[in-house]
């Protein structure tokens, strides 16, 4: 089975570092407090705008791209999988545009010195628009783990997501979406759904 696996909110806990950096850095800076803990992105989460969202991203992108750690079990995990003779993808918006907090070409080693640097193997990695349902299809993905609310509509329509769960995606349910809780329930049920 070919399996793609997103970095930002599943390979790292971004809902959790988001509100713990964030409330510290825009309560300092700017006298703002959290709005909406569910807010998937900075500025939803602080009501702040892309200037703020920006400002925070450039003070904490180093600090989060190379020197927070990934999510316990994924390394474990994925290495079983791999194990298991699943292929994996490495499927990430971040570095996939120009529309970054740095460089295209410096975001893209940002994030592969960091999955080295964790210890998590990948077959092939792949930095994405954000249409990820088209890279999805052209590249015959079986199966997606991601967190983002909008990416889990669009991929469920096609294929099965395992959707990590988060604040910012609890209302999501429906046909090909299996919710997980940690690294080591997303084996389950990648099991389960292989086991049918």
């Amino acid at each position: 089975m070919k399996i793609a696996i997103d970095v930002d909110g599943v390979l790292i806990d971004m809902g959790n570092y988001q509100l713990e950096k964030g409330s510290k850095f825009f309560m300092e800076k700017y006298n703002i407090g959290i709005s909406d803990p569910k807010g998937y992105e900075i500025s939803d989460a602080f009501l702040v705008d892309q200037a703020k969202d920006h400002d925070f991203w450039i003070n904490h992108i180093f600090d989060y791209g190379v020197d927070y750690p990934a999510r316990f079990g994924a390394k474990e995990v994925i290495s079983k999988l791999k194990a298991d003779g699943n292929e994996i993808i490495i499927m990430t918006a971040r570095g996939g545009t120009e529309e970054n907090t740095l460089p295209k070409e410096e975001m893209q080693e940002l994030v592969k010195s960091w999955l080295e640097k964790n210890g998590i193997y990948y077959d092939e990695i792949m930095f994405t628009e954000e249409d990820k349902l088209s890279y999805c299809i052209s590249n015959n993905i079986d199966l997606v783990i991601e967190d983002k609310p909008r990416n889990i509509q669009m991929i469920s329509t096609a294929i099965p997501v395992v959707c990590f769960n988060a604040l910012y995606n609890q209302h999501l349910e429906g046909r090909n979406i299996y919710r997980a809780y940690s690294w080591h329930d997303i084996y389950s049920k990648i099991k389960n759904i292989n086991n049918g």
